[in-house]
């Protein structure tokens, strides 16, 4: 068993020990520590001897397995042996070797990285904007919005975008199913829609990551969307520690990632996503999505997509979304939220000023008349937007606050 027949390395969410002579293969996935501080692994061992009682192309061996525990190393040990018919082999050892291996590399963690050295990608590649939304491409984006707001339809949406600008996607679906999904691909897209990558998801993000980052791996996959967070997650939302192993979990593909997420409904309701406020935090952006209530014409449906927090930058402006279906297809086009009351209401003050004061100058009481506001808020917009805004005296000896650049004209 010298270091050239022996093979240890690192995959998706755990470790492999390959024995090349003797045919021998040992995973250890789905790692996790428990309270008492031993290792816990879900243990796979595959081999290629003729003769073994082996099923599933050569699996003799998989279940839990405490990789902590001598006695638990000795037992499964014994069991692999009598599968294998092998008496020669020395099973216990090579067992005895995977466990050592996978502490030691844990307990190691992640190598230290001279920053310096570190090469970003290029700022064009690090973002795209799709329908008007930044999708930084590295890191995750969670959208949170009720029922009905067409976050499935923006979530495949993104995905063909994605793709039709060279990087490639993930849907990962706990929703629907491929049938619908394709449905709205080729809706959104056309008959001849971009190769859009599918997985339909049973089981928590957290039991599934292991499958997922190796199809990753193996399809060049570099995003996911996944649809949508209260399924993808292995309890109740509330709980924080369900949250955190969902960001672990989802770290561990090593791709960017959209995840659609619902609100709480009623007069508790927020613009932030169900659950513990890791489901926020946790994000390194985040979007509240709103569905306008306001009369519209048939088949259409208007959103606001308001960013609530970005670590990347500062907040982006809000975006509008209209969704027109017909019999053609669908279409995301974008719209201007200052021509809805109730999308607008939730626009920065400064930005629904601006929009008002295209009719004309107006004094601070009429602009927090016109829009709801305190005459102090209107002041303090007007004040920090020197840019934007400037204070004119009219000839009836008033002061009015007019856009910068219409009086430039």
């Amino acid at each position: 068993m010298c270091n050239q027949n022996r093979e240890f390395r690192a995959i998706g969410t755990g470790y492999r020990l390959r024995y090349l002579r003797e045919g021998m293969q040992f995973d250890a996935t789905q790692l996790r520590w428990g309270r008492d501080g031993e290792l816990w692994c879900l243990l796979s061992v595959t081999t290629e001897i003729s003769g073994a009682q082996a099923v599933h192309g050569g699996s003799v061996s998989v279940g839990s397995f405490n990789l902590s525990a001598p006695a638990a190393r000795m037992g499964r040990a014994r069991d692999i042996q009598a599968a294998l018919r092998a008496p020669e082999l020395d099973v216990r050892l090579m067992l005895e070797d995977l466990a050592q291996s996978v502490i030691l590399a844990e307990r190691a963690g992640r190598p230290i990285v001279r920053l310096q050295a570190v090469t970003p990608p290029p700022i064009d590649e690090s973002v795209i904007t799709v329908y008007g939304l930044p999708i930084p491409l590295r890191h995750s984006t969670i959208a949170s919005a009720q029922g009905g707001t067409g976050k499935t339809t923006l979530g495949v949406g993104i995905c063909g975008a994605l793709e039709l600008s060279g990087v490639s996607t993930l849907f990962l679906d706990y929703e629907t199913d491929e049938f619908e999904c394709r449905t709205v691909a080729e809706r959104l897209f056309g008959p001849e829609f971009p190769d859009l990558k599918y997985r339909r998801c049973e089981r928590p993000l957290y039991l599934e990551a292991e499958s997922i980052a190796q199809q990753i791996d193996e399809c060049g996959i570099e995003y996911v969307v996944i649809d949508s967070a209260g399924y993808a997650a292995d309890g109740r939302p509330e709980e924080a520690e369900v949250a955190l192993r969902f960001f672990r979990a989802l770290r561990q593909l090593r791709v960017g990632s959209w995840t659609n997420a619902h609100i709480s409904s009623g007069d508790n309701g927020t613009e932030k996503p169900f659950g513990s406020v890791f489901w926020f935090n946790s994000a390194r952006a985040v979007w509240y999505l709103e569905r306008s209530t306001a009369l519209a014409p048939a088949n259409t449906m208007t959103v606001g997509a308001y960013q609530r927090k970005n670590n990347l930058g500062r907040l982006h402006p809000a975006v509008g979304l209209r969704f027109e279906f017909s019999p053609q297809g669908t279409a995301i086009v974008p719209v201007d939220l200052a021509e809805d009351d109730q999308l607008a209401s939730k626009l920065p003050v400064s930005s629904r000023m601006q929009r008002l004061l295209t009719r004309g100058p107006l004094t601070l009481s009429e602009i927090a008349n016109e829009l709801g506001e305190k005459v102090d808020t209107v002041t303090k917009a007007a004040t920090r937007n020197k840019a934007t805004f400037t204070r004119i005296l009219h000839s009836d000896g008033i002061h009015r606050i007019a856009l910068v650049e219409r009086r430039a004209s």
